[in-house]
Order: structure tokens, then sequence, then C-alpha cells
């Protein structure tokens, strides 16, 4: 069954947004150093959080959920990196589609210009539009996998910061901390320090 060359344009144009969404959020999560939010981040987080909230639902001992629930950070990450190089892939594949002969051959064009390394496994493509989208395909998939190794270093200092705050707590108010140990343990040595 042919297509019509407008839903090929159509299609292609869906493609370039697919493309540009993941392109923001790339450059959201990873580069920029507020925090900023995209459909795409959010949708893989709630994927996320809600996979380890059903697995972890039975679970009744706080230690093994704990165990668990470890992961999710590590999870997140691999994850959010699949959906950012899978929303690429989809996109350009409908962004060649114009320009081959079915969709078949689009997903094939589109697969080796992004997980292909300077072009390695890269089909031939005719003509200056075919080949602009491969360079750029595989231009995304280079500096998405690389802001993604770069951000790791920063994602470890903050994560060592916070379990440092964290062993600080847990020396005060015992493990889990809460609240009335927190309160409990600065009102003793407060009175130990005022003599009373």
């Amino acid at each position: 069954m042919a297509v019509p060359e407008i839903a090929r344009e159509v299609a292609a144009v869906v493609g370039g947004l697919l493309v540009l969404a993941a392109a923001i959020s790339v450059v959201g999560t990873l580069i920029v150093p507020r925090p900023v939010g995209s459909w795409l981040t959010r949708l893989v987080d709630k994927a996320v959080n809600g996979g380890f909230r059903m697995a972890t639902a039975p679970i009744k001992s706080y230690r093994r959920r704990d165990r668990v629930l470890a992961a999710e950070a590590a999870v997140l990450l691999l994850a959010q990196l699949a959906a950012w190089l899978i929303v690429f892939y989809i996109g350009y594949a409908l962004l060649f589609w114009p320009f081959v002969p079915d969709i078949t051959a689009a997903l094939i064009t589109a697969g080796p210009g992004l997980w292909g390394i300077g072009g390695i496994g890269s089909a031939e493509v005719a003509g200056a539009g075919p080949r602009i989208i491969q360079d750029l395909s595989a231009l995304s998939g280079i500096i998405t996998i690389t802001l993604q190794i770069s951000y790791l270093p920063a994602l470890y200092g903050a994560f060592s910061s916070r379990e440092s705050e964290i062993t600080l707590l847990a020396a005060r108010a015992g493990v889990p901390a809460w609240g009335p140990g927190l309160t409990r343990s600065r009102r003793v040595r407060t009175r130990r320090v005022s003599g009373r």
C-alpha cells in the first residue's frame, strides 16, 4: 500500500518535532543548571517510579524495600538515556520517510546513523537533504551519550554530599532518621551545654 506524499511530509514534520523535543529534553536535563522539565523527562520518571512502586508494594520489610528502591536512580538514568535515543530514532526515521520508498527503509536508514559512531555502518543516502538528516542523527546519538557520561561525576558528587548529610542525621536521630528523634537529641545536647 502506497502512502500519499502529503502523509509522508506530515510524518516528517512530526518527526522534526520529536527530534526537537528530545533535544530540548537532553539540553534541559543535562546542561541547564536549574530544573527544566519536559514531557519526555516527566513521562520516563513517572514510568520508572510507578514500576518501582508496584515492585515494592508487596514487600513489607523496610530494609528489603530500601534495597530495591536504591536501584531506582540508576534505572532512571538508563531509562532516560534509552528514551532520548528511541525518540531521536523515531523522529529521524520519520524525517527520512519522504526521501525513501517506505517506512521500513526509513527505519533502516535512521538506525545506523544514530547508533553508528562516526558513520560506521551507516547506509549510503543520496541527496543533500537525507545526508544532512543522517549527519544530524549521528551527532544527536554521540552528543546525547557523551553528555550523559559527562553528567555522571556531577551526579556522584551530589549523591556523596547527600549521603554525608544523611550519615550526620542518622548519627543524631537513629536509623531511619525521624523528626522527634532529631528534636529530642537537640534538647539533650542543649541541656548538657547549658548545665541544666
